[in-house]
């Protein structure tokens, strides 16, 4: 849901020349979040304690606010 919603945002902010590089800024995280995440959790689980998952959304949470 937040790609799309990256993009209106993208759309009502930019003008049309600009689009190009702005669209893909908004979309290459939504595509590469996915592929890596299920990896990340994974080898966190095999090779540290299952409960570090809970720590690894702080640092990337608080790096999108800013």
């Amino acid at each position: 849901m937040m790609v799309p919603v990256g993009r209106l945002t993208v759309v009502r902010t930019f003008a049309k020349s600009e689009l190009g590089p702005r669209h893909e800024l908004v979309a290459i995280p939504g595509l590469i979040g996915p592929m890596l995440g299920p990896i990340t959790g994974g080898l966190i689980v095999g090779y540290f304690h299952w409960r570090l998952i809970f720590f690894v959304n702080i640092p990337m949470a608080s790096s999108a606010c800013t």
